[in-house]
Parts: C-alpha cells; sequence; structure tokens
C-alpha cells in the first residue's frame, strides 16, 4: 500500500479495501440506513474500529448481514474483499468471518 492510500484510508469514514485486501476489525454494531442509490430502500450501516478508529461499512448484503447476526458488539472480525472478474466483468465479493471460527471450521473437516 503506498503513502498516498494509508492516508486516504485514514481520512475516509468509511471502510476502503483493495482487491484480495483484508482487514481485521472490531464489531460496534449496526443500523439501517437509507441507500444512496435508491433512498427508498434501506441497507446495513456496521460500525467497526480499525486501528484505533471507527470505520463505517454500507452494504445490502444480506449475507453479510447474516455473519454479524451472530456476533456481539466486541467481537473480532476478519473482512476480506474479493474480486472476481466474470465474462470481462468485475464482480465484488465479500467475506466476513468472526475470529475463531476459522480455526473452528479447519478443526471440523
Amino acid at each position: 500500500m503506498g503513502e498516498l492510500q494509508k492516508i486516504v484510508q485514514k481520512r475516509s469514514p468509511y471502510l476502503k479495501l483493495e482487491a484480495g485486501q483484508s482487514v481485521e476489525a472490531l464489531y460496534k454494531g449496526y443500523k439501517l440506513v437509507p441507500s444512496q442509490f435508491d433512498p427508498e430502500k434501506e441497507v446495513f450501516r456496521f460500525m467497526l474500529e480499525i486501528g484505533g478508529e471507527t470505520k463505517y461499512w454500507d452494504t445490502g448484503s444480506n449475507r453479510v448481514a447474516l455473519v454479524f447476526d451472530t456476533c456481539v458488539e466486541g467481537d473480532l472480525v476478519t473482512i476480506t474483499k474479493n474480486v472476481i472478474e466474470k465474462n470481462g466483468k468485475e464482480s465484488v465479493s465479500w467475506e466476513v468471518v468472526k475470529v475463531g471460527e476459522e480455526d473452528d471450521k479447519k478443526s471440523n473437516k
């Protein structure tokens, strides 16, 4: 990560990740907010603490919300942004895992 990118990430109140990048965050709760793209719809706004700063992550993903539904405030999570190219188009997929559960999944195999 370049110096300017570090500054941009520090200045932004929103979670920003590059393709393939992961971050560990402290879950601080959520609320429903109007979508920036369609104000008649609501999206989830997750509050996360990363590096001692509060960051916000707005997403309409039900799959992401179901992971956070298993969390309580204060849980650590790892968030990974995956970018997949298919038929010349890029799509973003988010992976959210509660810290400690990835070990549980490995031991269950």
